[in-house]
């Protein structure tokens, strides 16, 4: 079965009929078309590209700053990222004043989903876990060893690091000057690996485009996956006002609820004589997919590749004013590699035949559904198990689960659809709330501050 935005007209329309007529975009059909609403039908625009390009490049660059050097938690490992959301609701905002100012200037939906995508993909890039930790990683070796050889650091190319080893121990100790990355000596070394290195990231996105072209039809046409996550920014989107966002009580009840709860978490932080809700348990992932036009962001993903190294040579990448995670993870990563290459070990059977007994389970699921249509368990479920987190949040995962399967169980697809805004409501407060909050905090300074309670070791 479909998502609920992609439903035909006539299923929504009898849906809005048993729920009252109130609500999102899924329940409505009164909307006035594009063309009634002076609103363009093109998501491709001028206007959109230029702010996407815009927001695309502060973001990047608050990213830097606020994981890396604030330490607070990482909008980048959700998805949709949670400060893109709260980025579209403040778009959502904008167009809701100009509709009532200069109704022709209102951004469409299909801008807003553009602005979103490119917003998304330039911050995924640079997120936690993925470039945060590339220069650290490749330089480790030459700061901290007396031996580097050991490491092989001396087959490292120039284009992939700088050689001068004064300014890569500088990157690590740090300089107190915040713009000692654009003075000369630091900026010519660091040109040609931020090219290729800008480049490899340019080609790593083509390449999963290109797969995601080829599993589009199959997951999207046969499969018929619903895609749930990607609901909440189209939602955002087709309401195009925050009137009508907030015209479902479940949504501003879901909304109201989660902002007050994190709020008096980061109060919290701040004042300990405030209770707090530790939520740790319910950080989150999420999946995107988008077309080929608004993926290709380089500008975006080469200011927050600066931008790291700027914070890097300003505060310095071993220093605790720093995040100690891309340190952490580099240092686990070459000592583990040199273990290999000092002290081989035969092969080890065992993880061969677990691969190939996964590979057989999938291949066996996958068959097994061709043949039986209502089957449960999909081959993609099994393999979205095995990915880093889950032995944390399955519980979340099956809280989520039971709660929709009681839901359709007992109230059926009016119920479902009628229960949709509330948790929605509860994501796009998590969003705002943490963009809020975090702003605020990131012009005092303030350190360490989590929405979800105490930061766990």
């Amino acid at each position: 079965m479909r998502g609920s935005l992609s439903l035909p007209r006539r299923q929504i329309q009898a849906n809005s009929e048993q729920t009252g007529g109130r609500g999102l975009a899924a329940q409505r059909v009164a909307s006035p078309s594009p063309a009634q609403s002076g609103i363009h039908r093109s998501g491709v625009t001028v206007r959109s590209i230029v702010i996407g390009v815009i927001l695309a490049i502060l973001h990047t660059c608050w990213i830097a700053y606020e994981e890396v050097s604030l330490g607070h938690v990482a909008a980048t490992n959700f998805t949709p990222v949670l400060t893109v959301v709260a980025l579209l609701f403040i778009l959502l905002a904008l167009s809701s004043v100009l509709k009532r100012v200069a109704p022709a200037l209102a951004f469409s939906p299909p801008e807003m989903i553009v602005i979103f995508v490119m917003t998304t993909l330039s911050a995924v890039m640079v997120g936690n876990g993925y470039t945060q930790s590339l220069f650290q990683s490749l330089l480790w070796p030459q700061y901290m060893t007396a031996n580097p050889e050991r490491y092989g650091a001396s087959l490292m190319p120039s284009h992939l690091v700088p050689q001068n080893k004064a300014l890569i121990k500088e990157m690590f100790v740090g300089s107190n000057y915040i713009w000692r990355f654009f003075q000369p000596d630091v900026a010519r070394a660091w040109l040609l690996p931020l090219i290729f290195w800008g480049g490899f990231i340019l080609l790593l996105m083509w390449t999963m485009l290109c797969l995601c072209s080829i599993f589009r039809r199959p997951w999207a046409e046969h499969e018929r996956l619903t895609f749930p996550t990607i609901e909440l920014p189209l939602m955002m989107a087709k309401e195009n006002s925050l009137s009508d966002l907030f015209r479902s009580r479940f949504f501003l009840a879901g909304f109201s609820a989660t902002s007050l709860v994190l709020s008096m978490n980061y109060l919290s932080f701040v004042f300990p004589a405030i209770p707090s809700v530790n939520l740790n348990a319910l950080d989150l992932g999420r999946y995107n997919a988008t077309p080929p036009f608004t993926t290709m962001n380089p500008i975006g993903i080469a200011f927050g590749l600066v931008t790291f190294l700027q914070i890097y040579y300003w505060f310095g990448a071993a220093s605790d004013r720093v995040s100690s995670f891309p340190f952490t993870f580099s240092n686990w990563s070459w000592n583990r590699m040199a273990q290999w290459t000092e002290s081989p070990h035969p092969v080890n059977p065992l993880p061969l035949l677990r691969c190939g007994l996964s590979a057989g389970i999938v291949v066996g699921l996958v068959y097994a559904r061709s043949i039986w249509v209502g089957l449960p368990l999909n081959p993609i479920g099994y393999v979205l198990a095995t990915i880093f987190a889950v032995e944390w949040i399955w519980n979340l995962i099956f809280v989520i689960w039971l709660i929709k399967w009681l839901v359709l169980r007992f109230g059926g697809l009016a119920l479902y659809r009628k229960s949709l805004p509330l948790f929605f409501g509860i994501a796009v407060g998590d969003a705002v709330t943490q963009i809020a909050w975090g702003l605020l905090f990131g012009a005092l300074g303030v350190r360490g501050a989590s929405p979800y309670g105490p930061m766990r070791a």
